[in-house]
């Protein structure tokens, strides 16, 4: 997901996309250890992306905090 489309989520569509993104980083581990996974980057790009939501959520709370 792009920084663009992770701003547009509501508060509850971004948890959601956490708890998705975690379980997919998960699963991706355990394909990767098994020797199963064919795209190696796809584990980081699942990184990048929960970096990514958890920026604007926490972006979000300090928001919150300051109003």
């Amino acid at each position: 997901m792009k920084m663009k489309e992770i701003k547009e989520l509501t508060t509850e569509e971004l948890k959601t996309a956490l708890v998705e993104n975690y379980e997919a980083l998960t699963n991706l581990k355990f394909r990767n250890a098994l020797k199963q996974e064919a795209n190696p980057a796809s584990i980081r790009n699942t990184r990048k992306t929960i970096a990514r939501l958890l920026t604007v959520q926490k972006e979000r709370e300090i928001k919150t905090q300051n109003n």
